[in-house]
């Protein structure tokens, strides 16, 4: 399907919208400078705003796949780390945080896990 209907090559930001069982995902761009016909975001169809996955359907999937297309890592990635996420104003999260828990601090690193990042 990406080989027939993507359009033109890396400068554009491809988007398609599935009904498979999972949210969504992105190949880093390191990942995929030799395959042009896998580069491009995928997510499920109901996660865009008012879509029937409950709590997933407020478009944020499309947002956090894209942060993935452009580069970026989960917060989370390098765990308890000074390099975490790779991002220097990211403070370091141990684990991936379910819902806002509002001032969670799973590390011992300066700053609070970063809840509203949609890379978490």
């Amino acid at each position: 399907m990406k080989r027939s209907t993507r359009v033109r090559g890396y400068d554009v930001m491809n988007v398609w919208s599935t009904s498979t069982s999972f949210l969504g995902y992105a190949y880093y761009p390191t990942d995929d400078k030799h395959r042009l016909a896998t580069d491009g975001i995928v997510i499920q169809y109901g996660s865009v705003p008012g879509g029937p996955i409950e709590n997933y359907n407020e478009g944020k999937t499309l947002t956090h796949e894209a942060g993935h297309w452009f580069g970026l890592a989960h917060t989370f990635q390098g765990g308890c780390t000074p390099t975490n996420d790779g991002v220097n104003d990211t403070p370091a999260q141990s684990s991936p945080a379910s819902g806002c828990p509002e001032g969670r601090d799973s590390c011992d690193l300066p700053g609070l896990d970063p809840i509203r990042n949609y890379m978490d």
